[in-house]
């Protein structure tokens, strides 16, 4: 399926709709919601690298794994996203998975049952997810981890780049539309 200019177009407002751009600060914890974009994980290595959180957990299940970073087929998105931060230096004895998150909520649900099982309370977090699933994921957290600062992070690219990179604007758009669709959906359920 091929998008037309007038439909880049409208994507693009979406885009940046769902994008939310925060000047990020030092914080407890990274936790790296998984899915099939594999970006979150170089994304969360940079911010870790740069000093903004000393321990990431990566959640997801075996929903929409995306490849390792080499390639191979790993059983869970948790473990598929690990190997992009373990490619960039990031000690693995910072990184904790949870490998059962489905989705959003779950990231969130399963993560603190994860940081209650061995006593860590956090204060703040920085979340990284896909670009245009930002605005969900932070409503999604503010929900779920309500006592929680809580910041949100997607990987630096611009709409163009973010389309070109995917190499399937179709599918990128109809992604955008339907994070407005559940937004919509989860604000009428509370």
């Amino acid at each position: 399926m091929r998008l037309l200019k007038q439909d880049l177009a409208n994507a693009k407002i979406l885009w940046e709709y769902l994008r939310i751009e925060q000047a990020l600060r030092p914080a407890d914890l990274l936790l790296v919601c998984g899915g099939d974009d594999p970006s979150v994980g170089p994304r969360a290595a940079e911010l870790f690298h740069l000093g903004l959180a000393p321990s990431i957990i990566v959640s997801g299940g075996s929903t929409h794994v995306p490849p390792r970073e080499d390639g191979a087929q790993a059983d869970t998105e948790a473990e598929a996203i690990a190997s992009y931060l373990t490619n960039r230096q990031v000690p693995e004895h910072r990184v904790v998975l949870e490998k059962r998150a489905t989705n959003t909520s779950e990231n969130f649900w399963f993560a603190a049952e994860l940081l209650q099982s061995v006593g860590v309370s956090v204060k703040s977090c920085i979340v990284v997810t896909r670009p245009c699933a930002e605005r969900r994921a932070l409503a999604t957290g503010r929900r779920r981890w309500p006592t929680v600062d809580l910041q949100i992070t997607g990987a630096r690219a611009d709409f163009e780049s973010y389309v070109v990179r995917a190499a399937m604007p179709a599918k990128v758009a109809i992604m955008m539309v339907g994070e407005v669709n559940r937004l919509n959906e989860y604000s009428r359920l509370g």
